[in-house]
């Protein structure tokens, strides 16, 4: 009501008297009382009304001086048209919106040229053809109606498809904006179906090389909106017929590639990216099918759906994925084949003036979708690499997976799917490897983490019905990498560092975080140096090169608390995640101190970073504080909140939704460390790391501890902060403490899942609770990976 209001205080009444068609004129009711009716009165006709409106003609018969026998004659037309059936429609008449539409929908999935009746169907193409002549190669929904680029649109491919195809430069002339195509000329918020209609249209076998650029416009418009999850669109209230648009559109330019009739994408758009998105598509079409087979339990948006799946069929998926989109496919069928009879009520899924249906749609959709083609065509063996995942790495991840606790648990629609999206975000994160960090200066061997990252990610995401639209799930990927990076980055660059560089180092990243004013505190000079090469930043002398751990993490911080989507959280959000970085980083320096004495260094050697004096050797203080933040779980969530906040609004708002989230996170934190510690113990061993299993409370309730230079060491044996001695190359563990460490694991677990039922009753919107199940999902999938095999990457000997 506020937006109306803005429109109408701006709203100049003159603007309505002109010659120009407009779409102010089809809501022309709304101006009762603010315009003289009598200077509108030239855009009355016979045949279509005021706009093809009864309302706004209505409106105009009621408050013009004079009377208008146009106006009458099409309202009496119009309510002879309803045959008793009571009421008028929101626009009438809608021939050419309904023919074209008709056509296209039928020839392109089911239906033949060649099956029809030519008589019948010359008369449509010459009906078509003159009404796309009359105005000058641009129509809207009737006869002489301001005309539309969607309705253009869906004529061009209606000819196109009765074999008389049309150069669309006019349609191309009068809509293409900046970035996309307008709806109409005057138009303010851009239409995703609209500009997928208009793609199809361009992509013609005819004039396809002639319009390259828009096709690209078009295709990064669309992909942008994609990615941004922004499906919503003003002409359909159901995203399944956005689904179905888009997927015709991305088949229809594979295929315009395959034979060759289009040779160039933009740089941006590779073919394994369009396919990418097409999984997506599809995936996301599989998880919102009900049991019934229906979707939404509407018949009109089952077809829509099943439309969807009969035109990616076309493409060269795996044998198994195949059965599974038939499967659905015919599942869909039958609900439509179930609701045939049942014809009393048109569904309203179109929105105009207000939400309606359309009959004759309605029907054609059911026919195209009960009688649509998904045969496969051939494909270039490029496709067909691109669409079949065919590497022993996947392989090998599939029997991975297959094992863990969480799949035995949770069954997903298609791995087959998850493989072909994660496949194309690990070619993305192989490009994003050094974008923080450089691998050279990493004492580290190759790790695994780059193909587990995407996978279990993606296939999270589609557990928990799509959570996480595609940039957020990027970017939850790349967080994810940086973390694994940042926790082999402390391991073999920072912990070498000393004091006094680590106390700047320190006193630095906070600076970076916001957290304080300057570099470094006290009076301390700025012009320290960390590695011997001076540049100064914000006072601070440091280096510019990577091996520098200031330079890293300032890069690290920055990706992080200045990432657009973050930016535009509440600045309580972004201030809370920078609270979490500054402990994420604390926090790794505080468990590298802890094993360096651990290995015998001397806390005068270290700093005064570590907490094993601060905790008392008490392990239920570390498992919560730094033994947490070094997870990165907390940054994490809530780097995810500031991600699917609102503008001004909080993910979790409201204290309680917050102090909740905070126990929840406490808890998956807790566990996370445990399984991550019971998972690497070996590794921990070995290299020297701080382990849970090495604190007190374990060798008390063990006959047998970590061994010493082959002898057992016993609570007597203990070193001065009270953590269990141990030779850093044995690695030897009692399968008892392992146990023990399991057990609290699982406590927390529980505690963790009492937090998410308490969080269900107090935060609401579906989209923050799917998102938090990813969250969840993931953090506890990797958790039990590394129960099953060390996922981290291990240091490179020296």
């Amino acid at each position: 009501m506020e937006a109306q209001s803005r429109k109408v205080e701006n709203f100049v009444p003159t603007i309505l008297y002109g010659k120009r068609q407009m779409t102010l004129f089809h809501s022309l009711e709304a101006f009762v009382g603010t315009i003289e009716f009598d200077k509108v009165k030239h855009h009355c006709t016979d045949d279509t009304g005021i706009f093809g409106s009864p309302a706004a003609t209505a409106a105009y018969l009621i408050h013009s001086t004079t009377g208008d026998p146009r106006a009458e004659t099409y309202l009496r037309r119009t309510v002879a048209a309803r045959r008793d059936k009571g009421g008028v429609p929101s626009a009438f008449p809608t021939c050419v919106f309904e023919l074209s539409w008709a056509v296209s929908t039928l020839l392109s999935h089911c239906v033949q040229l060649t099956e029809l009746i030519p008589q019948p169907t010359a008369n449509i193409s010459q009906f078509l053809m003159e009404t796309l002549h009359r105005q000058n190669e641009l129509v809207g929904f009737a006869p002489g109606v301001l005309e539309d680029a969607d309705d253009t649109a869906r004529i061009l491919v209606a000819l196109r498809s009765l074999g008389h195809p049309v150069d669309p430069k006019p349609m191309v002339d009068k809509f293409e904006a900046k970035r996309h195509f307008k709806t109409y000329d005057s138009e303010q918020n851009a239409s995703f179906s609209a500009n997928c209609n208009v793609l199809l249209a361009l992509l013609d076998p005819q004039y396809a090389e002639q319009y390259i650029p828009q096709i690209g416009k078009i295709l990064l418009f669309l992909l942008e909106r994609w990615d941004e999850g922004r499906l919503n669109d003003k002409w359909n209230i159901t995203s399944q017929y956005s689904l179905m648009l888009f997927g015709e559109a991305l088949t229809r330019l594979l295929d315009t590639l395959e034979t060759g009739e289009m040779c160039w994408l933009p740089e941006a758009i590779s073919q394994r990216r369009v396919i990418h998105v097409l999984a997506q598509v599809l995936s996301r079409t599989l998880s919102e099918q009900q049991s019934d087979g229906s979707w939404q339990a509407s018949v009109e948006t089952t077809s829509y759906s099943v439309l969807t799946l009969a035109r990616c069929l076309s493409l060269p998926w795996s044998p198994a994925l195949r059965a599974t989109l038939a499967k659905s496919l015919c599942q869909g069928r039958s609900f439509i084949e179930s609701k045939r009879t049942d014809a009393s009520q048109t569904e309203h899924l179109w929105i105009g003036k207000t939400t309606y249906g359309c009959h004759l749609l309605s029907k054609v959709y059911e026919t195209a979708a009960l009688h649509a083609s998904y045969s496969q065509r051939s494909w270039s063996s490029q496709t067909m690499k691109v669409c079949r995942i065919e590497d022993e790495r996947p392989t090998g991840m599939q029997r991975l997976l297959s094992d863990l606790p969480f799949f035995q648990q949770h069954r997903l629609l298609s791995l087959e799917l998850v493989l072909v999206e994660a496949a194309h975000y690990v070619d993305l994160l192989g490009r994003a490897e050094s974008a923080i960090f450089a691998s050279d200066v990493m004492r580290i061997k190759e790790g695994k983490y780059q193909d587990f990252i995407p996978l279990i990610w993606v296939a999270c995401n589609h557990l928990a019905g799509h959570g996480l639209h595609p940039n957020q799930l990027w970017s939850m990927i790349t967080l994810s990498l940086f973390i694994y990076q940042t926790d082999e980055y402390m391991e073999s660059v920072v912990t070498d560092i000393g004091e006094p560089k680590l106390s700047m180092l320190v006193a630095k990243v906070a600076y970076d975080c916001g957290l304080q004013d300057q570099p470094l505190s006290g009076g301390e000079a700025c012009k320290e140096r960390l590695d011997g090469q001076q540049t100064s930043i914000n006072g601070l002398e440091v280096p510019c090169d990577q091996k520098n751990p200031s330079t890293a993490l300032s890069k690290l911080v920055r990706h992080i608390l200045h990432y657009p989507a973050v930016l535009r959280a509440p600045q309580w959000s972004q201030k809370e995640l920078a609270v979490e970085v500054d402990n994420l980083i604390l926090a790794h320096i505080r468990h590298s101190h802890d094993s360096r004495v651990l290995l015998g260094a001397s806390p005068k050697e270290t700093g005064n970073h570590g907490i094993l004096q601060k905790t008392q050797h008490n392990y239920f203080k570390w498992v919560r504080s730094v033994a947490s933040d070094d997870t990165s779980c907390p940054m994490a969530f809530r780097y995810l909140t500031c991600l699917m906040g609102q503008p001004g609004q909080d993910l979790l708002d409201g204290p309680h939704a917050h102090y909740i989230s905070q126990s929840l996170i406490s808890h998956l934190s807790a566990m996370c460390r445990q399984y991550n510690d019971y998972g690497s113990a070996t590794r921990d061993a070995e290299e020297g790391n701080l382990n849970s299993l090495q604190f007190p409370e374990f060798d008390r309730h063990s006959s047998t501890s970590w061994r010493i230079n082959g002898s057992i060491s016993h609570d007597e044996n203990h070193g001065t902060n009270g953590i269990v001695d141990c030779n850093p190359c044995s690695g030897q563990v009692s399968n008892e403490a392992k146990k023990e460490l399991m057990n609290i694991a699982e406590y927390e677990r529980a505690d963790m899942e009492l937090a998410v039922q308490h969080l269900r009753k107090v935060v609401k919107a579906p989209s923050a609770l799917r998102a938090l199940e990813v969250y969840i999902d993931v953090t506890d999938l990797f958790g039990q990976i590394y129960v099953a095999q060390d996922l981290s990457s291990w240091r490179k000997e020296v």
